[in-house]
């Protein structure tokens, strides 16, 4: 536990509590390692706690303590990833502060930093307030939107054949983006004779949603076979330690797999390049949506949908799905009661 190390003592009362100048990069470490979380919740918390140091240090260029772990500091970090139109929802805010108060907490629970209100040991940043959300998830794409995209990243991106092997993959199955990231090239089987070609999810957020078999869009399929024959690199023989050495499906220029941090970069990098071919709010988590909508406007059972997409509850699919719009309840079928009628 984090409390075996050698911590920095403040008072006789709290001996295990760290001194504002601790390091911030060294508790989020120690939360990192210790926190009783789920190691994808965790890897994005780290990943949304780095960028604040970052944000910290070029503030101040000075080393970030935990004395920086303040409201002022957090709403002002948050800020930064607040969407230009005021009426878009805030989700990437909220998760970056999120992140931060997690950390807190987890402090505070294991008294190594906190404020104190008669016996008890408080979060310093209990009380921060997250930008309210839409019960709903990000509204998924649109069939002209999905057919823009699609169009536009062999003129935009810099490797068009895997950058579409990616999207088609996404538009057309519900999975989450960093399950598309971790994906291994033995994940992947081709279609033989009858059978669809299909790949295999082995590790992914939820119990629910590993160890689960997604079958291949044709139109998914015939991307990813391109990718692989004419532009995927020679695998450099390693990648990051989250993919436990074995080859992935998707490489980078070097022959290497995503890391979280790359991989983000990759999708901010293609995210700029289509809002300048006037391709507005293109967000990965997006698709997983429009995916779980595609297959129920194609009459799949809504516990297919589930077992596909790797979720337990109803709720989920319904909450990533929304609502449909009035043209998209015109595309639906009647009933039919003139073949009823005509029995």
């Amino acid at each position: 536990m984090a409390a075996q190390r050698a911590w920095t003592f403040t008072t006789e009362d709290d001996p295990q509590m760290l001194k504002p100048s601790y390091p911030l990069a060294e508790a989020i470490a120690d939360f990192r390692r210790d926190a009783p979380i789920r190691d994808t919740t965790l890897r994005g918390y780290t990943l949304s706690l780095r960028l604040f140091i970052d944000w910290l240090q070029a503030k101040s260029r000075g080393q970030a303590t935990l004395a920086d772990l303040t409201y002022e500091n957090a709403s002002a970090f948050g800020a930064n990833f607040r969407p230009k139109d005021k009426h878009a929802p805030r989700y990437t805010e909220r998760n970056k502060l999120v992140a931060l108060k997690a950390l807190a907490k987890w402090l505070a629970e294991r008294h190594l930093y906190f404020e104190a209100r008669g016996d008890q040991r408080l979060s310093i940043l209990r009380d921060l307030r997250l930008p309210p959300v839409p019960q709903l998830g990000r509204k998924p794409f649109s069939d002209r939107e999905v057919k823009a995209i699609l169009g536009a990243v062999a003129k935009v991106a810099t490797y068009p054949m895997r950058e579409r092997a990616i999207l088609t993959l996404q538009m057309s199955a519900p999975m989450r983006p960093d399950e598309v990231r971790r994906l291994g090239l033995r994940d992947l089987a081709p279609r033989e004779r009858e059978r669809r070609g299909h790949i295999r999810i082995r590790g992914a957020k939820t119990e629910a949603g590993t160890d689960r078999v997604i079958p291949l869009d044709d139109e998914a399929e015939a991307a990813l076979h391109s990718y692989l024959r004419f532009e995927r690199p020679a695998w450099a023989g390693d990648g990051p330690k989250d993919l436990a050495g074995e080859e992935p499906l998707f490489l980078n220029r070097d022959g290497r797999g995503f890391t979280e941090f790359s991989w983000n970069s990759r999708n901010q990098i293609l995210r700029r390049r289509l809002e300048q071919s006037g391709i507005r709010d293109f967000v990965q988590y997006r698709s997983r949506g429009y995916a779980a909508k595609r297959l129920q406007k194609r009459r799949v059972p809504l516990q297919v949908i589930m077992q596909i997409g790797g979720w337990k509850r109803e709720a989920m699919p319904t909450r990533y799905i929304g609502r449909y719009d009035e043209d998209e309840l015109k595309d639906f079928p009647t009933a039919n009661l003139r073949d009823v009628l005509a029995r």
